[in-house]
Order: C-alpha cells, then structure tokens, then sequence
C-alpha cells in the first residue's frame, strides 16, 4: 500500500469520527434576506381568532436583537404525562386557512426550536443572519404552525423527571402535550392537522400520527396526513448499503465527486454488488415491481478496514475496494466521497466540514438568559444538559442514546400502509444527502404493499434536472436533486411547493 493512501486512510478513520456530526444543531445554509426587515402591520394579519390574545401569558411580545414589527408568536410549556412540561411555540397562519401543521425535528434529540428558528418559521437566524430576521419563506404563510421540543429533556423541555427513553413514552407524551395545546387553543381543534417530520422526525410522525387518530378524546379532530423529509425508513442495510452504488452513480450524473471518471468505480461495484447480492435486489427495483417481497441479502456488514498489501502501481479508488473487503459498501462509498473531499458534510455532500457548529448564532442565541425569558423558556436549565448552555451543540445526546437503544420498527412494516388507506402520506429526499440514501427509501418502499399493491408502478424519469415525484394511492415520493439533509433551509421554495402539492392540496 503507497504511503499517500495509508495517510488518506488514517486520515479518513480520523475524520469519520471527528469530522461528521451526529445531527447538525441547525440550518448552515442561508436564506436570502428580505427587502426590508420590517414588516407592515397590514402584512403581520393572521388567521387565528382568539379572544385572549391580549391576556395569553405565552404571547411573545418581543425578542432579543430583532427589529421590526414581531409576528404573533406563544410560546411556553405545555403539560405531559407524569409531571413533564414539554416547551412549544405556537405561530398562526398569516391569510386565512384551516391548515394546522405540527414541526417534529429529528435526532432523535434535537429540539423543534432549531426547526422553528433555522427552517421553516417567522423569524430566521443562521450563520449568515446572526441576528433575527424576518423569514420571506415561513411556513405561516399558508398555515398555522406548532413546535414542540420532544422527546421531553430535548431543547428547553428540561426538568428533574426523567428524560424520554422510548418511542412509546415519546408518543405518550406528545399526545398529553397535544390535548394540552388544544386545551389552551381550543379555536384550533377545528383545523386540519398534519404531521412533518425531517430526519428521524419520520418515525415520530409517523407513530404520533397513529396515536392521533385512534385517540378517543382526538378521533374528531380532522387529520390530513403526515409529510416525511429525509426520514428514516428501513434497516441500516435497505436504507444506505444496498443502493450505495446506485446513490453515488446519480451523484456523478449530477456532476459532482466522479462525474468524468466512474468506469471503474462501477466496475468495482459491479463485482462487490455480484458478490454481496446487491445486484440482484437493485435489478428487482423495476416499475411496476413483480407483485412479491424483494429479499435482502444476509451478509457481512462488519466494516472493517482489512489492509492488505497493494501494488503501488494501483490507484486510491482500487485501494478503497482492497481495504475495505466486506460487504458494506456505504462505507466504501463514503470513503469514495472522502477521497475528493477530506472533510464531507453528510447532511449535504457539496459542502465541507468548516462549519463550526460550536460557533453557530443560532444555538448561541437559544442559551441566553435573555432570550429564553422573552421565550418563556422558564425550566431551561444548562446544568440539567450541558456546560455549553441549555442547547448545547444543538441536541441532548443522551435523549438520543436512550431512544436508539431501544429502537423501533420501520415506519413502512404497518404503520405508513395503514395510514394511507384513507390519509396521504408525501416523502421528500434529496440527493445530496449521504445520511440517508434517497436510493434506498426508494427500495424499500418498491418493497411495501399499500392499498392493494406493492410499490409504485410508474417509473420515476432519473434524468429530470431538478428531481421527481412519484404520486400513486394517496403516497407520494419526491427526490430533489437541489438539497440535502435540510431540505427547508437549503430549498425552502421547492419545499412549500412540494407540500402544497403532495400533502395539503
């Protein structure tokens, strides 16, 4: 083995596990600014009734460094099961509509807050706007909107009971937490509600829709649908092992990492995909798919670098193939990708690692004593979490643990076919996301039966520049070629144009 390779490989070992972060803490991408950062009070109308407003102890009638004419806001806590307050805001639609759309962030452990401040809410902090700024492409624009931060001791739902360890308790707790909000807006329980989730959020909508809708006290509350972005579908090996290949083959075609040198990538991959059985799952992903389960191969899965002794005649993307010798190849894939870019952001692969999140306004901004008292952030307390202050890097890692110890099953097994008999359900991916291989959500929905049949019959156009969507029997799939992980922060046009269409619509 050349030496330059052994360093690019300790190089990589390094980087895997200092350089790529669990979850990121927020937004790193920028949103353009608005024309003008105050708004009219004629712009600042919303569709919400309430008689208490003036009097509502949640009303936010002002914000640390943000100038202009603040949107109505509430936040504060709401009650849970067994003593737990869970934080919430809580954001009415600017024009009138009947559309209630519940923000579930994911992790697991990473607070709705972020999503509020860095994705899809009234006001936008990130990087480029260190300070708030109104959000041109908030969400409360076409509906009402609700975060919460859960699982509880996630973000400023912190307290001396302990932190949720399982799905089960999880959706337990936002149930109560639901009631609770509906108790304090009871206006709100005529709207039609969705659930988002982004990340692991999927799995939290997905079993929070489930508990909704088979609640005696909430079964008349009308229930739209549950929207997925970046979510987490399926085992390890159907969501990032299998497609790896296919995923990096639609990245080169893109014109990014390999585009001008893939014959022998997809050589090397045709042979391990042989081996490992790859090729045979991938050549069963047909539209129409043949009306039987696709089995997934048993294999493996080790990812253990073996060195062997290499001709130095031989170059780094062969290498990457002797080193890494058994049948993981999201592994081999993400060294592929590390090869051309040393210090790869996952969550989008056009980016690097020179993000600080440590150094990000927005979590910066969510630990000061000040902010959190105009929040009413009233239990967030930094030594119940982390000396960095009550967010921390962005997520309560030990939420995370906690809930990944325990597990759950893929929301596909019974829980998304069950919904869409009479609900829609919309998935949305992008391409330059390496957490979560759109390839391999795709797969494993070609291996899910709802309403009468097993996946999608139209076959998706691949060569779409900007991506496509697949609609058939109330679910929906659609792949952004433009965005990553966060998805909302990157693209939120796209996005708003996605969920009107495919959910709300």
């Amino acid at each position: 083995m050349n030496l330059t390779f052994q360093i690019l490989l300790l190089s990589f070992l390094l980087c895997s596990v200092h350089c790529l972060p669990t979850y990121p803490p927020c937004s790193i991408y920028s949103l353009s600014p608005p024309d003008n950062n105050n708004s009219s009070d004629s712009n600042r109308q919303t569709s919400f009734n309430s008689s208490s407003k003036a009097t509502n102890p949640d009303l936010v009638k002002s914000l640390p460094d943000y100038a202009g004419s603040l949107p109505e806001m509430y936040s504060g806590y709401l009650a849970a099961e067994n003593f737990k307050q869970v934080f919430y805001t809580f954001a009415p639609a600017t024009t009138p509509t009947d559309k209630f759309i519940v923000w579930l962030q994911g992790g697991p452990g990473c607070a709705g807050t972020l999503g509020l401040f860095s994705e899809n809410g009234p006001i936008i902090i990130d990087p480029y706007h260190p300070t708030p700024q109104d959000n041109p492409n908030s969400w409360t624009k076409f509906a009402n909107m609700l975060w919460v931060d859960q699982p509880f001791g996630t973000g400023y739902s912190q307290g001396e009971e302990p932190i949720a360890s399982t799905v089960a308790i999880a959706t337990s707790d936002f149930m109560q937490t639901l009631k609770s909000f509906y108790a304090k807006f009871p206006e709100m329980k005529e709207k039609e509600i969705y659930l988002v989730g982004e990340s692991y959020g999927s799995v939290w909508g997905a079993y929070f829709a489930q508990a909704l809708i088979s609640d005696p006290e909430l079964h008349t509350i009308p229930f739209g649908g549950l929207g997925i972005i970046s979510g987490l579908v399926s085992d390890y090996e159907t969501q990032n092992v299998i497609t790896a290949s296919m995923w990096l083959d639609h990245v080169n075609k893109l014109g990014l990492y390999y585009s001008n040198d893939t014959s022998d990538i997809s050589r090397y991959f045709g042979i391990r995909n042989q081996q490992c059985g790859y090729a045979q799952v991938m050549e069963r992903m047909q539209f129409p798919v043949q009306q039987s389960p696709i089995p997934k191969p048993q294999v493996n899965l080790s990812s253990s670098f073996q060195k062997r002794q290499a001709d130095s005649e031989l170059d780094q993307i062969q290498e990457a193939f002797q080193v890494i010798t058994d049948c993981d190849t999201y592994t081999i894939t993400d060294f592929l990708l590390y090869l051309k870019n040393h210090c790869m952001i996952s969550y989008d692969i056009t980016l690097d690692c020179s993000f600080d999140s440590n150094s990000d306004p927005l979590t910066t901004y969510l630990n000061r004593k000040d902010v959190q008292q105009q929040l009413h952030a009233t239990r967030a307390k930094s030594d119940l979490v982390s000396s960095k202050g009550v967010f921390g890097n962005g997520c309560n890692y030990d939420v995370y643990g906690e809930i990944v110890k325990h597990g759950s099953r893929s929301i596909l097994d019974e829980v998304v076919p069950e919904l869409v008999k009479n609900k829609k359900v919309s998935f949305l991916a992008g391409a330059l996301d390496f957490q979560i291989l759109w390839t391999g959500s795709l797969l494993a929905l070609q291996n899910t039966t709802w309403n009468g049949w097993q996946g999608f019959q139209e076959a998706p156009d691949q060569n779409a520049p900007s991506g496509f969507t697949l609609n058939e029997r109330n679910l929906a799939f659609t792949l952004s070629n433009n965005v990553g992980h966060m998805a909302p922060s990157k693209d939120p046009v796209m996005v708003i144009d996605w969920i009107q269409k495919t959910l709300l619509d």
